[in-house]
């Protein structure tokens, strides 16, 4: 099993095992959704600011929306920008974890 595989089935299980919380409004809260090493490679994988886009910019919010917030895009070109490394680690994960 991969990496991905096995941080997949943790966070099922993680999530499955949360409870629902009512107050103020049906939520629920996942501690330590990821194992530490899947949480650890994810962090050192984050892109510079520039490896970001706008919401903003990104037509999938509408209305005064904040510049300042950011998110990494999941298609392929949206990914062709990263360094090598950062650009297999989050094509994997999105291949994983955008079902």
């Amino acid at each position: 099993m991969s990496m991905f595989e096995d941080a997949m089935a943790h966070a099922r299980q993680a999530i499955a095992d949360t409870r629902i919380e009512t107050q103020p409004f049906e939520h629920i809260y996942v501690e330590r959704v990821f194992p530490d090493d899947f949480y650890a490679a994810l962090l050192r994988n984050l892109p510079d600011l520039d490896g970001y886009e706008r919401l903003s910019e990104s037509g999938r919010v509408h209305g005064e929306y904040s510049p300042e917030r950011y998110f990494i895009g999941t298609l392929t070109d949206r990914l062709s920008h990263l360094p090598a490394q950062q650009k297999m680690f989050w094509g994997t994960f999105f291949e994983h974890f955008h079902k």
